[in-house]
């Protein structure tokens, strides 16, 4: 069985086209198609004839044809048509400017090449195989605002306005290239030319034949003005909506001829600008046009200055990173913004302008119209959005190395405030800043010469601008030196641009401070309508590191300028919260040291102190520790040096605990270690006359302070609390200020068991110790006592006398020598109105007072030492009276003892002081006894028991001196010595035990400003020796209780008996002379005659009546008593005896006569002349004499003088008498 044979490929095809020419064949032999094929023929001949021959005609024709129509010079070097390719070149292509426009041309190209592809014969629309381009150059010229070198052209090609618009035609081009282009613009108005240089297109495809979903996909690349660009898109232009990505990126672009068109407030110097941004763009009818843009632009190396040149921002790089950025919907999104290594200007002018306002659009002109802008018309694209409504978002913000220098020149001298090395980060930042802002910040900061931080840092912050709330993980701040400064007038120096400088208290009672530079008290603009009240902003800082702070602060509105540096400052505060009840952890840590200011006057005080040494033979004086343990020979100016070396050494102040801001409450732990006390003496200035040379205040406090929770519980800002613990003060040294001694100084004065309330209403202190101090009072050489001097008088008003303040060395204490200063105003009462104080005991130990007087020659120096006490409980309750004991030696041995009760702190103080020092040598007084009495102390010892009390601010004072063989010395030539028998005095008061005991009384107001207890007590002394040498029978008659006179002895008239009161003045004098054995006694009788003759009569009869009662004539029988019965009798007995002519009887016998008569003519007939009366005087001072030898005094002892008769008249108050007189 055979199988089916199979045709072969070859055989196939050779048998189809067999076919396929026999159909050509009979179609070729009909003759319509003949005909047909001649036709087409013969039109094939004439295409290729006019394409070969038509060029040199189309080039004139097309040239004269543009020329027309662009108004300008057109010319074509050559245009060759070729029918067999379709292809159409084009060379030498140029449109010429005007004659008055240039001589580049307008438009100009090397060669055109057209290749139209055969299919645009069968699909009956143009299809473009291929279009080149080459060397194309397009060159424009701006003259004007309005006008350029195309204008004309523009508008003579311009479509008439009632010309439909026609749909575009359809075409196909499937290649373009456009190699070597370039523009050119002119800019004459702004002086500048942009040029876009070797311009390179590429578009692969372009139709618009078929549903319009064909892509383009265009790429431009060229030089703008130098710098690269690249332009690639993809497009969909014809589609139903269109749409095109756009990519467009340049490097290093100078946009300086670019910015030449807009009306920028500032001038740009330099800039580079990099970009590489996609554009992405939709067109569809009845929405809004849809544009995003997307990629990243980078400004390098720009600098950006002010209108008149003065810097502004100048910078190396700012990147912005657009995720997505459509303009047209209002809508930004932006991935991230770094600005790198920038330096930003802030600066206000002397007219108070603010450089970046002024960049800001001038606002609007009163006036200006405000009728509504015409309805935009309707259109596919969409109007912008307003502001309000815009949405942007940054994901980040970043800047690095930034720096920022603000200058403040307006009202005051220039400001500069400079932040270095500015690291900001910024995240998730809105519009509106709806949402929290995440942030980190660091920076350093110079501030002048006043402020300089090395790092400020914060980091981990959040900031809920919509919520007014802020926090932050950390804040740090290391390294920072700040000066601050208050000036005279209280106003606290902060030069720091645009921050006014605190406000000086106004100058008086309802004045106006100073308005601060820059400050305004007008609403903020954000204010809303009134009685609202915008939310508390709150803040948060979990942790605040502080460290290696300096601080230095000066007060110049202190009497003097007081400066302190605080230095090694550290803080660490945690959990910091601005919320009510928040409480948050503080430790603090700094050294505290002075800083010696130069005064204006310190210059001259050191020349005055030069010259003084100079002219003075006084020697240095030692500080008082070397004083106390009898050094002599240390100089002053080692002790100054080491005084300033401790006072220099810096002291500690440490704090922590808790507070709250608000409301706010303090509870600290305050501990200070050595800080000086050296700044308070420029406080102090004005008010006294020593100088701090170095003092330390080491304790411990625990303050606890916080303002009222509840409304009405105080005023507000008013702190109320308590402050307690322990507080010392140590190595304390007070110079004066003239000379720079020493004058006050101590170990230690503790305060132990501090509570202070405050208000100030109550002061408790458990204890009080006071121990080494040391204390110097001195008397210049010109009488002036040193602690006069440490307190300045107050300066009184112009029309008040002020009194003279006489030294009680010129011992003329007690007088008044101008008249009295006016009262000075009383302090507040401590009892009352002041606060409540209360000490619990007060405790003294090695206590020093050295006493230097050179206002005597030679100089007196004496040393108190050994001083220790107690003091019992004081407080300011004026019923409330403490027990105190002090003691201590005078010199190497003599103690003293000075005890009883004190309140010092009520209103009225309360003293009641008793002292007693015992065995004092008196040639220690001797340079005192030489000036004011005339005589050096040969030897003697003193017993001073002293007895003060102060009550109702009177004072009554008993001084009791005891004297123990108290012995004159030689004679001083003293012009200052009393003018008295000095020597006399001392007898005087010496009993014959060698002993003078006396008893100064002194009393006196408080409240009288002419009131001086030691002038009172010298006036006493004064007028004691005066009394003593004057009248010393007085003065011994009150020291033995007598209280009389004894120095006359006063007779009755005529008669020289002595009664009980003669006898009770002997026997005081027999007591004084018994006491005082050196004394002696003159009696000198006396007898006036021309007032006791008649007296004298009268006794001379009445002795003769008593003699004959005893019937004997003694004279001086002055004891016999006569009655009345028995005196006629005796009398005329006595009248019978009498020896004159009496009358007689006619008898021749004596006649009787009555007792007036007797007694008439017996007185008449008694002789009273001076040798009768001289007797009297004798008689008188005999009866003395004999009275005191009766008693006991030696006879030699007593002298008697030769009588006297005195011619006193009538009425005189010396009578009859005996004078007595001490030798």
């Amino acid at each position: 069985m055979s199988q089916p044979s199979v045709p072969s490929p070859d055989a196939s095809s050779s048998s189809s086209w067999n076919a396929f020419r026999e159909r050509a064949a009979r179609l070729a032999r009909r003759p319509g198609v003949r005909r047909g094929a001649t036709i087409l023929g013969i039109a094939w001949l004439v295409w290729l004839a006019v394409g070969f021959a038509s060029g040199p005609f189309l080039k004139d024709t097309v040239a004269r044809l543009l020329s027309e129509k662009l108004l300008r010079p057109v010319t074509i070097s050559r245009l060759a048509l070729n029918p067999f390719t379709l292809r159409l070149d084009i060379e030498g292509f140029r449109v010429d400017s005007l004659p008055d426009q240039g001589d580049k041309p307008i438009l100009a190209f090397d060669k055109l090449m057209v290749d139209l592809s055969s299919s645009t014969f069968v699909r009956f629309k143009p299809v473009i195989a291929d279009l080149d381009l080459e060397r194309p150059q397009v060159n424009l010229v701006r003259f004007d605002a309005e006008r350029t070198n195309i204008s004309d052209i523009i508008e003579a090609l311009r479509s008439p306005p009632d010309q439909e618009e026609s749909p575009p035609p359809k075409f196909e081009l499937l290649d373009l290239h456009l190699r070597g282009g370039s523009i050119t613009l002119d800019d004459r108005v702004a002086g500048t030319t942009t040029t876009l240089t070797a311009l390179d297109l590429s578009l692969p495809r372009l139709a618009n034949l078929g549903q319009g979903e064909d892509r383009a996909l265009p790429v431009l690349k060229g030089e703008l003005d130098g710098a690269p660009f690249e332009l690639k898109a993809e497009a969909v232009p014809f589609a139903s909506v269109p749409e095109a990505t756009v990519r467009l990126a340049f490097n290093g672009l100078d946009p300086l001829p670019l910015l030449h068109y807009a009306a920028l407030p500032l001038v740009v110097e330099k800039a580079r600008l990099d970009l590489d941004v996609n554009a992405r763009l939709r067109l569809a009818k009845d929405e809004p046009i849809g544009l995003a843009l997307s990629g990243e632009v980078v400004l390098r190396d720009f600098d950006l200055r002010q209108k008149g040149g003065a810097p502004l921002v100048a910078g190396e790089r700012l990147g912005i990173v657009l995720d997505k950025v459509e303009p047209l919907a209002g809508a930004a999104r932006v991935a991230g913004i770094r600005l790198e290594k920038t330096q930003l200007h802030v600066s206000r002018d002397s007219q108070g302008r603010i450089n970046l306002l002024s960049l800001a659009p001038p606002p609007a002109k009163p006036g200006a119209s405000t009728k509504p802008a015409p309805a935009a018309p309707k259109s596919n694209g969409a109007a912008k959005p307003p502001a309000d409504e815009f949405k942007w978002s940054v994901a980040k913000v970043e800047l690095a190395d930034i720096t920022v220098v603000v200058d403040d020149n307006f009202q005051g001298p220039a400001r500069r405030l400079t932040v270095k090395d500015l690291q900001i980060s910024l995240r998730d930042v809105t519009a509106g800043f709806a949402k929290p802002v995440l942030f980190d910040l660091s920076a350093a900061i110079q501030a002048g010469d006043w402020a300089q931080v090395n790092t400020l840092s914060l980091s981990g912050g959040k900031a809920d601008l919509a919520g007014h709330a802020i926090s932050l993980e950390k804040a740090a701040l290391d390294g920072a030196k700040v000066a601050l400064v208050r000036e005279k007038d209280g106003r606290l120096v902060m030069p720091l641009p645009f921050v006014a400088e605190a406000d000086a208290p106004p100058a008086a009672e309802g004045g106006a401070g100073k308005k601060a530079v820059g400050t305004t008290t007008s609403a903020p603009a954000d204010a809303g309508a009134a009685g609202s009240v915008a939310p508390a902003w709150r803040a948060q800082v979990a942790q605040v590191e502080v460290s290696g702070v300096a601080v230095d602060v000066e007060d110049r509105s202190a009497p003097q300028t007081a400066r302190i540096k605080l230095a090694d400052l550290s803080a660490s505060l945690a959990g910091v919260d601005t919320a009510p009840g928040k409480a948050m952890s503080v430790k603090f840590g700094t050294t505290v040291s002075p800083v010696a200011v130069a005064t204006a006057d310190s210059g001259k005080t050191a020349k005055r102190s030069r010259a003084d040494a100079k002219a003075s033979a006084k020697p240095s004086t030692p500080p008082l520790a070397k004083l106390a343990k009898g050094s002599k020979g240390s100089s002053k100016a080692k002790a100054g040096d080491k005084a300033t070396n401790k006072a220099t050494v810096p002291g500690r102040l440490e704090a922590d605990g808790q507070i709250t801001l608000a409301p706010l409450d303090v509870a600290l732990n305050v501990r200070t270690r050595q800080i000086s006390l050296q700044p308070v003496q420029a406080y102090l200035a004005d008010k006294v006359g020593f100088r701090l040379a170095r003092g330390q205040l080491t304790g411990a406090l625990k303050v606890a302070l916080a303002e009222p929770r509840s409304k009405g519980a105080g005023q507000p800002g008013a702190l109320a609390g308590r402050i307690s613990g322990d507080m010392t003060v140590g190595d304390l040294s007070a110079q004066e200020a003239q000379s720079s001694d020493e004058f006050l100084s101590w170990k230690s004065l503790f305060f132990g068991g501090i509570d202070v309330k405050v208000p100030v209403t109550d002061v408790a202190v458990r204890e009080v110790a006071l121990s080494d101090f040391a204390a110097r009072v001195e008397v210049s050489p010109k009488g002036d006592l040193n602690l006069k001097q440490l307190m300045k008088p107050a300066v009184a008003p112009a029309d008040t006398p002020v009194s003279a303040d006489k030294n009680a060395h010129s011992g003329n204490a007690g007088k008044e020598t101008a008249k009295p200063a006016a009262k000075p105003a009383e302090a507040a009462p401590v009892g009352s109105d002041g606060p409540r104080i209360k000490v619990g005991k007060v405790t003294l130990q090695g206590g020093r007072v050295f006493v230097n007087d050179q206002f005597v020659k030679p100089n007196y120096s004496a040393r108190l030492v050994d001083l220790g006490g107690r003091i019992g409980s004081l407080s300011s309750d004026p019923a409330v009276r403490s027990d105190f004991d002090i003691r201590g030696r005078l010199g190497i041995g003599t103690p003293i003892i000075i005890s009883g009760k004190v309140n010092p702190l009520a209103k009225d103080p309360f003293l009641d002081l008793k002292m007693e020092a015992k065995g004092i040598e008196m040639t220690t007084f001797s340079p005192y006894s030489g000036k004011y009495l005339g005589y050096t102390i040969e030897k003697g010892k003193l017993l001073v028991d002293v007895s003060y009390l102060v009550e109702n601010r009177q004072l009554k004072a008993e001084n009791h001196v005891f004297l123990d063989q108290f012995t004159l010395g030689e004679p001083v030539d003293s012009p200052d010595a009393v003018k008295l028998p000095v020597r006399l005095a001392i007898s005087l008061l010496t009993n014959n035990r060698g002993e003078i005991d006396l008893r100064l009384p002194v009393s006196g107001s408080l409240d009288d400003p002419q009131f001086s207890v030691g002038g009172v007590v010298w006036q006493v002394l004064k007028n004691l020796i005066t009394k003593a040498v004057t009248a010393p029978f007085t003065l011994l008659a009150k020291a033995f209780g007598g209280g009389e006179d004894l120095e006359q002895l006063a007779f009755a008239p005529g008669r020289s008996s002595l009664d009980d009161s003669l006898r009770g003045k002997l026997d005081t004098l027999v007591k004084v002379l018994n006491d005082r054995q050196s004394l002696n006694v003159e009696i000198t009788g006396i007898a006036l005659p021309a007032l006791e003759a008649d007296d004298y009569r009268r006794a001379q009869l009445d002795r003769k009546v008593k003699a004959r009662k005893r019937s004997q004539a003694d004279p001086d029988a002055e004891d016999v008593t006569v009655s009345p019965a028995e005196y006629p009798a005796l009398l005329e007995k006595v009248y019978k005896d009498a020896s004159f002519p009496k009358p007689r009887n006619l008898i021749g016998l004596t006649k009787s006569l009555p007792v007036e008569e007797m007694e008439r003519l017996l007185l008449a007939n008694t002789p009273a002349g001076e040798p009768e009366l001289r007797r009297l005087a004798e008689r008188r001072g005999k009866m003395v004499q004999d009275y005191l030898i009766e008693k006991g005094i030696a006879a030699e002892r007593l002298f008697l003088v030769n009588p006297r008769l005195d011619t006193a008249e009538a009425g005189s108050k010396e009578g009859p008498r005996v004078a007595l007189s001490l030798r």
